[in-house]
Formats: structure tokens, sequence, C-alpha cells
């Protein structure tokens, strides 16, 4: 037997229901604090702490969020002299 886990720890798919109400609320307070305090301020257990984890995720090549940032949409002007 391999791959044997904790069902408690089976990631859930992308649509899978909350397991409890608060759950919701309380990552909708984290995403809020994250937002007004900066990105990784507030985290879960789950997440690690950075300066301890072995491995840091490359963030050099993450594509460009042009659907959730104004800033970041691209700006096209037409070229000198075109009508």
């Amino acid at each position: 037997l391999t791959d044997l886990t904790d069902a408690a720890c089976l990631q859930r798919h992308l649509f899978a229901p909350m397991r409890d109400p608060r759950e919701g609320a309380l990552m909708g307070v984290m995403d809020q604090l994250n937002r007004e305090l900066g990105k990784g301020t507030v985290f879960t257990a789950s997440m690690g702490i950075l300066g301890r984890r072995s491995w840091v995720m490359r963030q050099e090549r993450v594509s460009p969020r042009y659907t959730t940032r104004w800033e970041e949409i691209p700006a096209v002007f037409p070229p000198e002299g075109a009508p």
C-alpha cells in the first residue's frame, strides 16, 4: 500500500462545497487583511513559514493580471501620423 493519507488532509477539488460555513467567512477575512496589510501577513499553518520552508516558489515569470489589475492592462496607441 502506498500513498496513504489521512482523510482529513485530502485536497478537495475546485468546486467542492465548504465543510463549514464559517470557513468561507474566515478566508474572506484573511484575504481582506492581506489586501490591507500586505501579501502574506496572515496565512494558514499549512502554508508554512517563509523562512522555514525548504523551497520557495519562483515568481519571476508570472503572467500579467489583466483581468484583475487595472494598472496591468496594456495601453495601445495609434502610430504617429495615423488617420
